[in-house]
């Protein structure tokens, strides 16, 4: 490993030669680039062909800073000499310094393929791997260097950085720490110890690595960088903004410390500082895909939705295999007023088309039994199984599954929580799919005999779709964690219920649809959820309305509606809660548009992130419950009847959009449900000029709720069961 290609000892051709040859190489191992360069040209003059004066010309210009004089230099060299693995690894170098990575890689390889087990091409390929995200062949690669720099810091660096990267946090840590001990004040080194020590958890020790890191070199543009992503990761938004910012300020072209700069102050509730930092990413860079696919989030988040989607777009333009932009567009475009099932089925099979052509899981390797009615093993696969919504609609499944003739084994990508503890503690396996590829992955689901694998996540943040395109199961099926079809091939079933999906619509999704009799998920609220309190109108002399909803969710059309509501009801108040709803970027466009249509902005509040306790007991200030459209809540509508607080739903034919209607349906509460934009609206004034049925309404809710099919445990597993079953069965028949 190294910046640069190492001059080596070399044979010329003739004895004549030999003394200019010494001379050239003084030079080259003095540092004295141009006076080596002379004698090799000088060389040459009487041998164009000495392979060896050509290959350390090459090195020597190189050094001196002209890669694209050296890379002929070297070719030359091993037209004549095509086995010098010195020369191949010199090559690769030069390469990497010209951002020909797959160049690199190919004569880094040819290098140790002519001296197998040669260590210095096998530690640059190693390194090459890690950038390219080969982590498994890296790691390898690493391993076979150290059999010759036994004591190598680097070596043993790249060797930790590389077991990160596949997940192995305890090796990685400790051959890091190993290297750290040899190198105390390499940056590098200090850097990869704290990314290893994050993903082990070691919080402190971490971040105390990324310090000595910059301090042992304050000019480490790399280590500032990385703290900023700990920091960020952390939630300290503030913190790593000013890493970021100290990062570009030593590297200003740095695009990775650009976009994530920019994600930090998106994260800070600043989306128009963030769109203006991704714009000037994009302005430097047209090609830049991370920013493009960012630019994008945060248009989003403002619901400006179509340049969302035309940043998205652009972004999968410049980099076609850019799956997480192209699913960004997909969740993106169902929060468009009038969008169809019909036209999402064909947006989502593009994806497909697109990303999801991936090397099936080899299906000889499946010996498990065919058993209509063996006891099915069946895996969930999600990065949210903890404090998330999916958390509180998996939660009831697996502490009532075990009399159901299935064991239910986690696939979790998320970092551990309270309420991840608890489902593990209920599940009959749970496995860290973190740092875990997908075709690791693919080799665990096989190993663990699974029957049934069903994605909890869709096309959201994390998702594993390219899992399921490899088919490492026999049954698939997507379930509870996204709106609708996935588009896949390899998803055999939608696991829904009668009101997300109706009867007659299947032809809208690329899955078989599976309907639950009541509802697709069951809630079970959190064990700290506060009590319900009395009718705010009745201690205000007021209605308030509230929406807790993403503020994406909530376009002109939405405002307008309850523009006309909050006219309709006088003295009533509108209470608009999320993380950043208070931000001047968020609030003053809705500020803006509410004003437009004659509310008085005094009657509207706007607050932004709580504590999700304190979130839960600030509904005890609403009375009624506001949703969106064509988006509607999801756990916000569970959440909401959980406090005693109705929530009145204007459904269209998206499942998107029918998500309350199918939370209402199971809890007996389809009054709230409206079949038009003006019945939306009669129906929010009616309730709230009802203030003796809301405060009855209030006072039951929570155990009429509790005692529905939404909060069923046992009766939402026996159906989950059969619907795997089901799914089972029909595999055992084709087969």
């Amino acid at each position: 490993m190294g910046a640069s290609p190492r001059p080596l000892p070399a044979e010329p051709g003739t004895n004549d030669l030999s003394a200019t040859f010494e001379q050239a190489l003084g030079h080259h191992q003095s540092g004295h680039f141009r006076e080596a360069e002379a004698l090799y040209r000088e060389i040459l003059k009487a041998e164009p062909e000495n392979a060896d004066a050509l290959h350390l010309l090459g090195v020597a210009v190189f050094q001196a800073g002209r890669g694209d004089e050296a890379v002929g230099f070297i070719e030359r060299s091993l037209h004549r000499n095509p086995g010098n693995a010195d020369a191949l690894n010199n090559l690769g170098q030069v390469y990497e310094f010209l951002d020909r990575t797959d160049d690199a890689i190919d004569a880094y390889r040819k290098a140790v393929a002519a001296v197998p087990g040669f260590a210095p091409a096998l530690a640059n390929l190693g390194d090459a791997l890690l950038r390219t995200g080969e982590a498994e062949e890296a790691v390898d690669c690493f391993v076979g260097a150290l059999k010759t720099f036994t004591d190598d810091p680097d070596v043993l660096g790249g060797l930790g950085k590389a077991l990160a990267a596949v997940g192995r946090a305890d090796e990685a840590v400790a051959r890091l720490r190993r290297a750290r001990d040899m190198a105390p004040e390499d940056p590098a080194i200090l850097c990869n110890l704290g990314t290893a020590l994050q993903a082990k958890g070691d919080v402190a020790e971490a971040e105390a690595a990324f310090e000595a890191a910059v301090a042992a070199d304050p000019d480490f543009a790399e280590g500032h960088y990385n703290l900023g992503v700990f920091l960020h990761d952390q939630g300290r938004f503030d913190d790593a903004v000013r890493s970021y910012r100290r990062a570009l300020d030593i590297k200003p072209d740095d695009p990775a410390a650009r976009v994530n700069l920019g994600k930090a102050l998106h994260d800070q509730g600043r989306l128009n500082d963030a769109i203006a930092v991704f714009e000037g990413a994009i302005d430097a860079d047209p090609g830049d895909a991370a920013a493009l696919n960012n630019l994008g989030n945060a248009l989003e988040n403002l619901g400006r939705l179509d340049e969302a989607l035309a940043a998205y777009g652009r972004a999968v333009a410049v980099k076609p295999d850019l799956a997480e932009a192209h699913s960004n567009s997909l969740i993106c475009a169902q929060l468009r007023k009038g969008i169809t099932a019909a036209e999402l089925k064909t947006l989502h099979a593009e994806w497909d088309a697109r990303h999801g052509r991936v090397p099936q899981w080899p299906t000889d390797t499946r010996n498990r039994s065919r058993d209509p009615e063996k006891r099915l093993r069946i895996g969930l696969v999600s990065p949210d199984l903890g404090r998330h919504p999916i958390g509180y609609f998996v939660h009831g499944l697996l502490d009532n599954h075990a009399s159901e003739n299935m064991e239910l084994i986690c696939y979790a990508g998320g970092k551990p929580d309270d309420l991840s503890e608890r489902l593990r503690a209920a599940s009959d396996g749970w496995v860290d799919t973190r740092g875990v590829d997908d075709k690791a992955l693919a080799a665990r689901v096989d190993a663990d005999g699974i029957d049934v694998l069903v994605d909890l996540v869709g096309h959201f943040t994390k998702n594993r779709l390219k899992l399921f395109a490899r088919r490492p199961a026999p049954v698939q099926a997507t379930w509870g964690g996204y709106t609708g079809t996935t588009g896949l091939a390899a998803m055999d079933y939608l696991i829904a219920d009668p009101h997300s999906v109706p009867e007659g619509t299947d032809r809208d999704y690329t899955e078989e649809v599976i309907r639950l009799p009541d509802g697709y998920v069951c809630y079970t609220a959190p064990d700290y959820a506060p009590g319900v309190g009395p009718p705010p109108a009745a201690a205000n002399g007021f209605i308030t309305f509230g929406c807790f909803n993403k503020p994406c969710k909530i376009n002109a059309e939405v405002l307008a509606a309850w523009a006309e509501i909050l006219n309709a009801v006088p003295e009533s108040r509108l209470l608009l809660k999320f993380r950043h709803m208070e931000s001047p970027d968020i609030r003053e466009p809705f500020s803006a548009s509410l004003s437009a249509h004659g509310v008085d902005l005094g009657r509207v509040d706007f607050e932004g992130h709580s504590p999700h306790k304190e979130l839960l007991d600030r509904y005890n200030g609403v009375d009624i419950a506001l949703d969106t459209f064509p988006y509607s809540g999801g756990l916000t509508t569970c959440e909401a009847l959980w406090m005693g607080v109705p929530v009145v739903t204007l459904p269209a034919e998206t499942f998107a959009s029918r998500h309350s209607l199918a939370h209402l349906s199971a809890a007996g509460l389809a009054e709230y449900v409206a079949s038009d934009l003006s019945g939306y609206v009669r129906l929010a004034a009616e309730l709230a000029g009802d203030h003796s049925r809301l405060a009855e309404t209030r006072a039951g809710l929570r155990e009429r709720v509790a005692r529905s099919p939404l909060c069923d445990g046992p009766r939402f597993a026996r159906h989950f069961a059969a619907a795997m079953r089901t799914s089972w069965h029909r595999f055992c028949d084709a087969s």
